[in-house]
């Protein structure tokens, strides 16, 4: 049994498109399919970022990133996103979501089709002056692309907010789904190009020279560098499907029928002021005395985003608290746990293990995001979520208990790989479920009373999962520091 958390009151507007005239069975597969291709290249940017670790470490290598890489990719992508998410919520009256996936999602094609010609490029055997320039370069593009993700996101999220629980728990799905297969791409690749360590005299037995703590076995620059192309190239790929989907979409009459009512783009002057004077009592106060300073023309848009984040402010804080913990762990310490089993066992190796890692935990957040779908499984209560958020900070310590050193079999006493596996199970499950409930209940509040209200409640929320996003970015620079 279904249940994605349709609002009272007018919840019929909500499930109208799905009963359009123009809609056959089959279109109305369409549309889902669409939301769930969104959803999928709303996270792609993000996933295709943070997956090659072993590609990343080879590269780099000799850079003065080389110890903190994966920490300053995930600060410069969620600064990226937060600065233009800002942006995106202010100025979401502006324009309409066709117009900024149109432009966002080309600009991000743009911008995975030249990380995947980076990945043609070794600078493994390059000295650290010339890896330091290759890391600028890497930084570079990835502010860019965060940029753009962060104007999809707050179309899609929007959009989906119009349409209702149904779109935002497909759209959810979908991002899980692009987690998954990105890993499992990446998983392939990796065990299809990982070497195994040279063989000693002893059957399996490394020489007896072992690499420096940290780095790869011979050979393994170029398979990891291989192993990235291939996941890049298909991100590129899933990136352009996404456009054709939506191009679809937007042209259906469904669509048109749907966001009618919505006219972000325009609105009068004469509904702005009308919406204003119920506005003027947001708190906290002192953000209400800032918003009387502002011109008019931004004074009641300002408002009007105060007063539905003043709304869903619980799940908005719970939602930057759940992808804090999640970011400062994941991938910047999970990802230097390493096997306790032989390294002579390929799946063992750190390329393959890291992959496999990897798809773990986000086969696990894709079914914590699907559960909501299940009746009984989607977090209506405030307190409920707050308590699960909360609880979420234990996984911090239990991964620390596992085998995080990168040089050999760890200290005794280290979690066994099956236990490292559980935790990280676990702990995706409970992020999607979290991020998923918050995401279909907070815009079908019975306190958000109109499409605008409830598209840009999504946006509030979208916003406030970057913030967390970025503090788990700075957090996971002490969580390492603490190895």
């Amino acid at each position: 049994m279904l249940d994605y958390g349709e609002r009272g009151g007018d919840a019929d507007h909500h499930v109208e498109w799905n009963q359009h005239s123009s809609l056959g069975a089959g279109g109305r597969i369409a549309v889902l399919i669409t939301f769930l291709v969104l959803g999928a290249a709303v996270l792609l940017p993000f996933n295709t970022l943070i997956t090659p670790t072993e590609y990343y470490r080879s590269i780099l290598s000799s850079s003065h990133a080389a110890t903190n890489f994966m920490s300053w990719v995930l600060l410069v992508f969620n600064a990226g996103t937060i600065i233009f998410g800002a942006h995106a919520v202010v100025s979401l009256h502006k324009t309409t979501p066709a117009q900024r996936i149109y432009f966002a999602s080309t600009s991000i094609f743009l911008g995975l089709l030249l990380y995947t010609f980076f990945t043609t490029r070794s600078s493994a055997e390059a000295d650290g002056k010339i890896q330091d320039l290759y890391f600028a370069l890497l930084i570079l593009v990835t502010f860019s692309v965060a940029a753009s993700t962060a104007y999809l996101q707050n179309a899609v999220v929007s959009l989906c907010s119009i349409f209702g629980g149904r779109a935002m728990g497909v759209m959810l799905t979908g991002q899980g789904v692009i987690g998954v297969a990105i890993s499992f791409v990446q998983l392939v690749a990796a065990y299809g190009n990982s070497r195994l360590p040279p063989k000693g005299t002893h059957g399996g037995v490394p020489p007896a020279t072992p690499p420096p703590p940290g780095s790869m076995q011979p050979g393994g620059e170029e398979a990891a560098s291989r192993a990235a192309t291939i996941f890049f190239a298909s991100s590129t790929f899933f990136v352009a499907l996404s456009i054709a989907a939506f191009i679809w979409l937007a042209r259906s009459k469904v669509y048109r029928d749907t966001c009618r009512g919505y006219e972000v783009a325009t609105q009068s002057s004469g509904v702005r002021e009308a919406s204003l004077e119920p506005m003027t009592q947001v708190k906290p106060a002192f953000l209400s005395s800032f918003v009387e300073k502002l011109p008019p023309a931004a004074r009641a848009n300002a408002h009007q985003i105060l007063d539905v984040q003043s709304k869903v402010l619980v799940r908005a804080t719970c939602i930057l608290v759940n992808f804090a913990i999640t970011l400062s762990v994941f991938p910047a310490l999970t990802a230097r746990v390493r096997s306790t089993a032989p390294r002579d066992q390929q799946w063992a190796t750190p390329l393959v293990f890291i992959a496999l890692h990897f798809l773990i935990l986000n086969s696990a957040d894709l079914l914590g995001r699907m559960a909501p779908m299940v009746r009984g499984c989607l977090i209506r209560s405030e307190k409920l979520t707050v308590l699960g958020t909360a609880l979420r900070i234990v996984f911090i310590p239990l991964f620390f208990a596992c085998n995080i050193h990168l040089d050999g079999p760890g200290p005794k006493g280290a979690l066994p790989d099956w236990a490292f596996f559980t935790i990280l199970f676990f702990f995706g499950l409970s992020n999607g479920l979290v991020a998923t409930s918050i995401f279909i209940v907070g815009p079908a509040s019975s306190k958000l009373t109109s499409d605008s209200e409830r598209a840009m409640a999504g946006a509030v929320l979208s916003f406030w999962l970057t913030l967390g996003l970025a503090v788990g970015s700075i957090g996971s620079f002490a969580i390492t520091a603490m190895i």
